[in-house]
C-alpha cells in the first residue's frame, strides 16, 4: 500500500512538471527593453549664403522612457563650416527636447553641398542625422563708412539679401562685407547714426534697395560736427561793366550772384580759393530775362585780388537765336512758371530763361561748354489750391523744349504703423516713363533734436508703378536705438522725388542722382515757389506730373518730378 501512494506522489509530481514546462514554453518571460533615443530634423537641408548662419531645428525623443541626458555634437570635419548646438546637454522628461544646430559659413565659402552629422551620445547606443548644407552663388557688396571722413563702424548696420529676412551686418572699422544670393542682385540695406552738433542732435536712419547692377559697391560718409578745417581764402574781384542802357545782367562768381544794370557800372566782390571756374558776365533782355551776350573766364581758379573789365558792346559771345519753349496741356493751370538753367562743372550756373509764360531762352554755344557742364529746368502750373511741377535736365544742350504736363500722378498716401514704434507706409505710383531712381526724404524738427529718415529705391528693385511699401520692425535687431523713429504727434514733412531718363538714353543711375541734387539745390527762382504745396487733407490733395516717355531727339534726356505733404503719425 506505502508503494502505491509512493507511485501515485511520484506521478502527480511528474505531470506538475510537464504542465510547468508546457506553460513556460507557451509564455516565455521577456526582459524590458532598454532605454533609447530618436533624432529628427524639422528640415535636414539648408542653403545657407556666405557669411550668414543656418539653423536647424531638432527634436531628441525619448523612447522606453529614457531619462537621462544626451550630448549633442556636430561634425564638421572636411568642410569649411563651423558649428554649434543649443542646449547641450539635453534633459529629458516627458515630451520631445527641442535643440538648435547653428552652422556658420564663411564669406569666402565657394558655392556647392557641404555633408555634416550630428551626433547624440549618452547611455544609449550613439544615434546619427546626416544634414546637408548647400551654399549658393553669391556676389559680394563692399560697403564703407566713414564718419567725419574717418572709416568707423556705425552703431546700426542691417542688410537684406532680395527677399531673405533682415539680419545685422558686422563691420571692421568701416569694412562691411555682405553676401548677395537674389538671382536679380536685389538687396536692402538700412543703418542708424546720431549726429551731435553742438546742443543740437539729428538721429537719423538710411534704406536703401538697389540691386548690384545699379551699385557695385557703396560709401558711406557721415558728417557731423568735424574739426574746424582752414578758413577759405577771399580774394578781390573788380571792374566795370559796359552795355546797353536798357539791359542789366548778372556778375556769377564762386562767391555771388550779383544783379547790375545800365550801361557802366563798378563792381567789386570777392571770390574763393579753388571753388570752380574764376567768373562769368551775362547780359540780358529787359523783357525775355534771356542773355543776349555771354563773357565766361573758365577753369582759372582764384590765385589773388584781380581786375576785370567787361564791355558787352565788344566782347563775349553771342548765343545766337533764341531756342523756343512750347507748352502741351497744363492741366487747367492758369499760371506757368519756368526757369531755364546752365550748369559749370566748377558749380556756377546761369541762367538762360527764367519768368512767367517763358516762351523762350538763350541756347548755350557748345563750343564754350565743357565736360561736366549740364543743364536743367523747372517749369509749375499754378492754379487756386492746384499745382503741378515737372523738372528735366542733362548734358547735352537742348534745342526747343517742348513741355507737357501729362495726366496726374495718384496722390502719394501714408498710413503709420504705431506699433513697436511710428513707421511709415508708403504707397505711391510712378511717373511715365519707369523712373530709375525714386527716394523719400521724413523730417521731424522738435526744439533741439531732428529725427530724419532717407529712403532710396532703384528701378531694379521696385518695378511696376504702384508701389506699397512698409518700413520694417527693427525692435529685435542687435543696434536698433529707439531714438531713431518719429515721435508721435509730431508732423512729419515727406518729401518725395522720381528720376529718371527717357527716349531710350542709357545714363547711369549716379549721372542722374548727381543731376538731380543740382536741380534739386540751384535752382531757386526770383518769382515764385517751384515747391508741389499740399492744401488740401494730410494725405495729398495736390497733383504731380512727370514727363511723358515720347520726346524729341532734342528734348531733355532726363526728369525729375517732387511731391511734397505733412502726415502726423
Amino acid at each position: 500500500m506505502k508503494v502505491i501512494r509512493s507511485n501515485l506522489q511520484k506521478w502527480v509530481s511528474s505531470v506538475a512538471l510537464v504542465m510547468a514546462l508546457g506553460c513556460a514554453l507557451q509564455d516565455p518571460i521577456i526582459p524590458p527593453p532598454e532605454p533609447d533615443v530618436e533624432l529628427s530634423g524639422e528640415s535636414v537641408a539648408l542653403s545657407v549664403a556666405p557669411d550668414t548662419t543656418g539653423i536647424f531645428r531638432v527634436k531628441v525623443h525619448s523612447l522606453n522612457g529614457y531619462a537621462g541626458t544626451a550630448e549633442l555634437f556636430l561634425d564638421t570635419q572636411g568642410t569649411d563650416l563651423t558649428g554649434s548646438v543649443s542646449p547641450t546637454p539635453l534633459v529629458f522628461g516627458a515630451e520631445p527636447v527641442n535643440a538648435l544646430v547653428s552652422v556658420k559659413v564663411p564669406l569666402s565659402a565657394a558655392p556647392g553641398v557641404r555633408n555634416l552629422i550630428l551626433h547624440a551620445r549618452g547611455n544609449f547606443v550613439e544615434k546619427a542625422l546626416p544634414l546637408t548644407v548647400t551654399v549658393p552663388v553669391a556676389r559680394l557688396l563692399p560697403i564703407s563708412t566713414f564718419t567725419n571722413s574717418t572709416p568707423a563702424n556705425l552703431p546700426f548696420m542691417v542688410f537684406k539679401d532680395g527677399d531673405a529676412p533682415w539680419r545685422v551686418l558686422e563691420g571692421n572699422r568701416g569694412t562691411y562685407r555682405a553676401a548677395v544670393t537674389d538671382p536679380a542682385g536685389r538687396y536692402g540695406l538700412a543703418y542708424g547714426y546720431v549726429c551731435t552738433i553742438d546742443t543740437f542732435q539729428s538721429f537719423q536712419m538710411n534704406y536703401l534697395f538697389q540691386t548690384l547692377a545699379e551699385s557695385g559697391s557703396l560709401g558711406v560718409d557721415f558728417i557731423c560736427n568735424p574739426p574746424p578745417g582752414p578758413s577759405p581764402t577771399f580774394f578781390a574781384l573788380e571792374g566795370a561793366l559796359r552795355g546797353h542802357a536798357s539791359a542789366s545782367g548778372y556778375l556769377v562768381t564762386s562767391g555771388a550772384t550779383l544783379p547790375f544794370e545800365g550801361s557802366s557800372s563798378a563792381y567789386q566782390t570777392r571770390v574763393v580759393q579753388g571753388r570752380g571756374d574764376f567768373a562769368g558776365w551775362t547780359f540780358s533782355d529787359p523783357v525775355s530775362h534771356a542773355p543776349t551776350r555771354f563773357f565766361l573766364e573758365r577753369a582759372r581758379e582764384a590765385k589773388g585780388d584781380a581786375v576785370r573789365h567787361v564791355d558787352f558792346t565788344t566782347e563775349g559771345f553771342d548765343p545766337g537765336p533764341a531756342q523756343a519753349i512750347t507748352y502741351g496741356p497744363i492741366g487747367g493751370g492758369t499760371t506757368l512758371q519756368g526757369i531755364v538753367r546752365y550748369f559749370t562743372s566748377g558749380g556756377q550756373y546761369f541762367d538762360l530763361g527764367e519768368g512767367t509764360a517763358l516762351t523762350s531762352y538763350a541756347a548755350f554755344p557748345a563750343t564754350h561748354g565743357e565736360v561736366g557742364d549740364s543743364y536743367g529746368y523747372g517749369f509749375a502750373a499754378f492754379e487756386n489750391e492746384h499745382s503741378e511741377m515737372i523738372y528735366g535736365g542733362g548734358t547735352d544742350l537742348p534745342g526747343p523744349l517742348t513741355i507737357t504736363f501729362p495726366t496726374p500722378v495718384p496722390p502719394l498716401q501714408v498710413d503709420w504703423l504705431m506699433a513697436p514704434y511710428p513707421r511709415p507706409r508708403l504707397r505711391w505710383s510712378s511717373v511715365s516713363p519707369l523712373p530709375r531712381l525714386q527716394q523719400f526724404s521724413l523730417s521731424q524738427n522738435s526744439h533741439q533734436e531732428q529725427v530724419y529718415w532717407y529712403l532710396l529705391f532703384s528701378q531694379g528693385w521696385l518695378r511696376g508703378s504702384a508701389h506699397d511699401v512698409q518700413i520694417p520692425n527693427f525692435t529685435d535687431l542687435a543696434g536698433w536705438d529707439a531714438r531713431w523713429a518719429f515721435r508721435s504727434g509730431n508732423s512729419v514733412q515727406i518729401d518725395h522725388g522720381q528720376f529718371g531718363s527717357m527716349g531710350g538714353d542709357t545714363s547711369t543711375s549716379i549721372a542722374l542722382e548727381r543731376a538731380s541734387k543740382m536741380l534739386f539745390t540751384q535752382p531757386v527762382p526770383e518769382r515764385g515757389q517751384l515747391m508741389l504745396s499740399s492744401p488740401g487733407t494730410p494725405q495729398g490733395g495736390f497733383r504731380v506730373a512727370g514727363l511723358p516717355s515720347a520726346q524729341s531727339s532734342q528734348a531733355s534726356k532726363s526728369f525729375s518730378a517732387l511731391r511734397q505733404m505733412n502726415s502726423t503719425p
